[in-house]
């Protein structure tokens, strides 16, 4: 029986690999909450408790993690995450404790794009890999995830439902996407391997890639059915859009530092994030279409 630790496990991605590991025989799952909640292992980063059932579990899965619109808070948020998470484990100069870290494609920022949750993401990689002498196991860089109860897509649904989701005119980026399942299913697979003695990174990417169209398209598709013809708008009023936001954001926060609403305007139609080539990095590739994100509801 494998005893695995997952931290993040009531968020989106967390909650799904939880459940589904919690279905496979021979794994027994630990929801891991640091304040009390039904049905999870509560206490603090590095008390007896937290001890005692790291030094019990065969592999911590790190689920934790902050995303784009709370880093305007705190711009290294993740960053203090992965440190937390290193300084609470044990000292055994005879164990590498088993790691599966949930990073993204944007901790390898390429073309050196100004974004904050990108740049939080490499520091939080960077402490991982700074001690790896303690850890063996994988950070799975991740792209933009879909699934069953994702709340992103809430908005774009009720859009749709009154017939006011139109897809963009214009020069759009496109973007490796998977959904939280398929993020389960690997890391079920992962857990089997019993052979990682290093800390390595590796990518887990769609095979092709998708626009923002792609999504508005399966949307509307999946309320309306395949006849449905949605209006238009150009990418110039989008944009005009995202600036009103941007304003109001930034009144709301006082004029202090908010890069949300340009950074999410940016990643949904202007950005090409890039992937690593390396030998030493593994490229996983799995099959996603955005149709899919709604199938076995």
């Amino acid at each position: 029986m494998k005893k695995v630790l997952i931290t993040g496990a009531s968020g989106f991605i967390g909650k799904s690999v939880a459940d589904y590991l919690s279905r496979q025989p021979g794994i027994e799952v630990v929801r891991y909450s640091r304040y009390p909640k039904p049905g999870y292992f509560s206490c603090q980063p590095g008390d007896d408790a937290w001890l005692k059932i790291v030094d019990e579990c065969t592999a911590i899965i790190n689920c934790a993690g902050v995303g784009l619109a709370k880093i305007k808070r705190q711009r290294n948020a993740n960053e203090a995450i992965a440190r937390e998470l290193v300084a609470s484990l044990p000292l055994k100069s005879d164990k590498k404790y088993r790691l599966l870290h949930l990073s993204t494609i944007k901790a390898y920022n390429a073309r050196g794009y100004d974004d904050a949750y990108a740049d939080d993401k490499q520091r939080a990689e960077t402490v991982f890999l700074d001690n790896s002498d303690r850890l063996r196991g994988e950070l799975l860089r991740i792209p933009a995830v879909f699934g069953t109860n994702d709340a992103n897509l809430n908005p774009l649904l009720k859009l749709a439902q009154k017939g006011k989701l139109p897809e963009i005119e214009g020069d759009i980026s496109n973007w490796f996407c998977i959904s939280n399942e398929q993020i389960a299913c690997y890391i079920h697979r992962w857990l089997e391997e019993e052979n990682q003695q290093q800390l390595r990174c590796s990518y887990l990417l769609s095979r092709a890639r998708y626009s923002v169209n792609d999504l508005i398209k399966a949307v509307n598709r999946h309320i309306h059915g395949d006849a449905y013809r949605a209006g238009r708008k150009k990418l110039f009023q989008i944009r005009m859009l995202y600036r009103i936001l941007a304003l109001k954001s930034r009144l709301a926060a006082g004029f202090r530092w908010n890069q949300f609403p340009a950074e999410r305007f940016q990643d949904l139609f202007q950005r090409s994030w890039e992937i690593e080539q390396s030998e030493n990095i593994a490229l996983h590739l799995v099959n996603f279409a955005p149709d899919d994100i709604w199938k076995g509801k």
